[in-house]
């Protein structure tokens, strides 16, 4: 197992995934570019944009010809998050954040920046590793362990709120 090549496929899951939910809820997200102040015609059209704009990260990252231009497509989409942290921030407000559509109920702000955080980590590390691979690449046993392991971790991801959620809500009742 190559770590570079299990994160740069980790990514291009993340960003596949999260346009393509993206995409289900456009009118979520647009609520969410409204309340960061951008104006309701730029606001439908990035409700669009945004979210092809990951799915394109996600494809131009599975190939070794074109990662490097996933690599900066996904730096640029991770500055537009943290921006948009910031503005939620600033503006001490709650704005829903939509990172993965309407699939997880979440809020822009502290706890958000671990995620961004992570992105950006992961991001640099096969930046700076340089060693890009394409999904043609790999072997099918080792592509089939990659796609189970991030099943894994992003279901954990998605499960564990829940589970503090019922634990919390059973210790206050």
């Amino acid at each position: 197992m190559s770590i570079p090549s299990f994160i740069q496929i980790g990514l291009a899951i993340i960003f596949g995934l999260s346009g393509l939910l993206k995409l289900y809820s456009p009118s979520s997200l647009r609520s969410t570019l409204v309340a960061l102040g951008i104006p309701k015609p730029l606001g439908s059209a990035g409700a669009w944009l945004v979210p092809l704009l990951e799915m394109l990260t996600a494809v131009l990252l599975v190939s070794s010809a074109t990662v490097w231009l996933g690599q900066t497509l996904a730096f640029g989409l991770i500055g537009a998050f943290i921006y948009a942290i910031l503005v939620a921030l600033l503006k001490k407000e709650r704005i829903q954040c939509n990172c993965f559509g309407k699939l997880r109920d979440d809020y822009l702000g502290r706890s958000t920046i671990l995620r961004i955080a992570l992105l950006i980590v992961m991001n640099s590390y096969i930046t700076i590793a340089n060693q890009p691979v394409s999904f043609t690449a790999i072997k099918l046993e080792e592509l089939v362990l990659y796609l189970l392991s991030w099943t894994g971790i992003l279901g954990l991801y998605f499960i564990v709120p829940f589970v503090l959620n019922a634990i919390s809500q059973s210790q206050t009742d």
